[in-house]
C-alpha cells in the first residue's frame, strides 16, 4: 500500500494525497540534473570564450550564472509551475505545502538552498538517506520548508466546498482570475478560503453574512475581480476556495476534462 500524507481539518474533513516514491523522485531529479548539465555546459562555453575577451571578468560572471542555474532553476520552476520541475511533470508528481495548498516563492528557496545539503551535485542524493529515515519522505529541505512530494492525482471536491448538486464554477473559466489566484494570493489567504467554507456553518445566520461580505470584498480587490450582481458573497468565496483547491489537487487542470474535478 502506498503512503499517504493525510490532512485531517479542525471539521473531521480528511484531505489525502498519495506521496511520490523515491524511484519517481530519483528519476525526476535524473531528468532535472540532465537540463541542468547542458545548461551549465552551454554557460561554460560561452564564458570561456567571453572571459578570453573581457580578461577574465566574463569568467567571474559565468561562475555565478553557473550558481543560478544550479539552484534557481528549481526555486524558479517550482514556484511558478506549482511545484513541479520539467522532471517532476514528466513523472507526474509536485511539491506542495503541508496543509495541501501550493508552495509560496520562500518555501520554494527554503527546500532548494537546502539542496547544498540534500543534492549537492546534479546526480549526487544524500537526501535520499534522510528521506528514507522518515514515513513521508521528506529531505531536510522538506522538514525546514514545511513541503511535502505528492503523486498528481484526480480528486473529489468535497462538499464543504462546492456542493455535490451544485457543482458548475463560472469562475473558473476565467483563465485570467485563475492566474490572478494562484500568484497574488498567499498561503494564509487560501487557508482562511478554505477554512470560511468548512466552519460556515458554525456562524449564526446574521454573522455569516457579514462575515462572507467582507471577504468577498477584500478579494474582489486583492483579485481585481467583480462579484456578479447574482452571485452571493458566499458561493463567491466557495469558487474561489475551488480554484485554490482544484490547483492543488492537479496543477495543470488544461490536462484533464473540468468535469472529472467535480466541477
Amino acid at each position: 500500500m502506498r503512503a499517504r500524507h493525510r490532512i485531517l481539518t479542525p471539521e473531521n474533513v480528511e484531505f489525502t494525497f498519495e506521496l511520490a516514491g523515491l524511484g519517481s523522485r530519483l528519476l525526476a531529479g535524473l531528468v532535472d540534473g540532465a537540463i541542468i548539465v547542458g545548461l551549465v555546459f552551454l554557460l561554460l562555453s560561452g564564458g570561456s570564450f567571453v572571459s578570453a575577451l573581457t580578461f577574465g571578468v566574463g569568467m567571474a560572471i559565468t561562475i555565478l550564472a553557473v550558481f543560478l542555474v544550479l539552484y534557481g532553476y528549481y526555486v524558479l520552476l517550482e514556484w511558478r509551475w506549482q511545484g513541479q520541475t520539467v522532471g517532476k511533470r514528466l513523472l507526474d508528481i509536485r511539491v506542495i505545502d503541508e496543509r495541501g495548498l501550493s508552495i509560496d516563492f520562500y518555501q520554494a528557496l527554503l527546500r532548494n538552498l537546502l539542496r547544498l545539503i540534500d543534492a549537492p551535485l546534479p546526480f549526487f542524493y544524500p537526501g535520499v538517506f534522510v528521506a528514507l529515515s522518515n514515513g513521508q519522505g521528506k529531505r531536510t529541505g522538506d522538514w525546514v520548508a514545511g513541503t511535502v512530494v505528492v503523486k498528481v492525482r484526480q480528486r473529489v471536491m468535497p462538499s464543504q466546498i462546492i456542493a455535490p448538486f451544485d457543482r458548475y464554477n463560472s469562475l473558473m473559466e476565467d483563465t485570467a482570475l485563475r492566474q490572478r489566484v494562484r500568484r497574488r494570493l498567499t498561503v494564509e489567504e487560501k487557508d482562511l478560503l478554505l477554512q470560511m467554507c468548512l466552519r460556515r456553518e458554525q456562524l449564526a445566520l446574521s454573522s455569516r453574512q457579514e462575515i462572507f461580505q467582507q471577504a468577498a470584498a477584500y478579494f474582489e480587490q486583492r483579485l481585481d475581480v467583480r462579484r456578479e450582481p447574482f452571485m452571493s458573497a458566499e458561493k463567491f468565496i466557495q469558487n474561489l476556495a475551488a480554484m485554490t483547491m482544484e490547483e492543488s489537487m492537479n496543477p495543470f487542470p488544461h490536462r484533464r476534462s473540468t468535469r472529472g474535478a467535480g466541477l
